[in-house]
């Protein structure tokens, strides 16, 4: 375990070209040529006889069902939208509840040490990159006998077309780091079989549990009595979220009387601003 530690060190020092986002992989070349890379991948196996324990979690026979298991969540953004509409939803949910405790807990992204956390498992909603594989790898070795679950909210085949340069060196990203995990959760089937696809997780390792929120409060509302005249969108405005589709399919319409009404923020509200003019 130590051998992986001082690699992952040296894998982040290396990195001196850029380490904010996963679609540059220079770093990952100047990282990839040296020993330190190597020795990486080599010592990742070693942890695979420390997973075998938590067998209870994760299907394994003969475990009795833990009451109260304590989960602690990790999270690297709390901008409002589906994945803290999503947690808040679990925290919540009495039949979540019921059985479990559930906990928040803040991480920063420039963080390469997490700190020990007492938990039975720890599920992380945090974004992969090569930032935070020295991180990861650090978590995974202060906690070699607990359950450990990565939550994939960001990669899908979409984003790997239309933002990845590398996708061999973007695939061998995601390999080395849900190798560190029991269990991979993804929020559709086709993000599943996209992953499995690119070989990126078995697919024993992978569980599909798609996203809910309480939607209760709004079916306790009334359908309208009328025709619809006012459409509203709600959500970050990024590229990979498609408003400009919508923006343009709504322009296409020919009925005068209807409104399009879109709420949120992001890096492309200047840009749909412009659209819809």
């Amino acid at each position: 375990t130590h051998c992986i530690s001082s690699a992952a060190s040296d894998v982040y020092k290396r990195q001196d070209t850029c380490f904010d986002c996963c679609s540059c992989f220079q770093c990952f070349s100047i990282a990839r040529s040296g020993r330190a890379w190597a020795r990486l991948r080599a010592a990742s196996g070693e942890l695979r006889s420390c997973w075998s324990t938590q067998h209870r979690y994760f299907g394994g026979a003969g475990g009795d069902s833990v009451k109260q298991t304590k989960i602690v969540h990790l999270i690297d953004d709390t901008t409002a939208g589906g994945v803290m509409r999503v947690l808040a939803h679990i925290k919540s949910a009495p039949a979540l509840s019921r059985n479990a405790t559930h906990e928040l807990r803040c991480v920063s992204r420039d963080s390469r040490w997490i700190g020990q956390i007492k938990a039975d498992i720890i599920v992380s909603h945090l974004a992969i990159s090569w930032r935070a594989l020295p991180m990861l790898t650090a978590l995974r070795l202060s906690h070699p006998t607990t359950a450990l679950v990565h939550v994939e909210h960001s990669y899908t085949c979409g984003f790997g077309k239309h933002n990845v340069n590398h996708p061999r060196r973007f695939s061998a990203l995601l390999r080395v780091s849900y190798q560190l995990f029991n269990k991979l959760v993804v929020v559709s089937h086709a993000q599943g079989a996209w992953l499995v696809h690119t070989r990126a997780v078995p697919k024993r390792k992978l569980v599909v549990i798609q996203s809910c929120v309480d939607l209760s409060a709004f079916r306790k509302i009334s359908p309208p009595r009328n025709r619809v005249r006012v459409i509203g969108v709600i959500g970050r405005l990024d590229r990979q979220k498609g408003f400009d589709t919508f923006i343009r399919a709504f322009r296409q319409t020919i009925n005068p009387g209807l409104s399009l009404y879109i709420y949120g923020e992001g890096p492309e509200a200047v840009s749909y601003t412009h659209l819809r003019a």
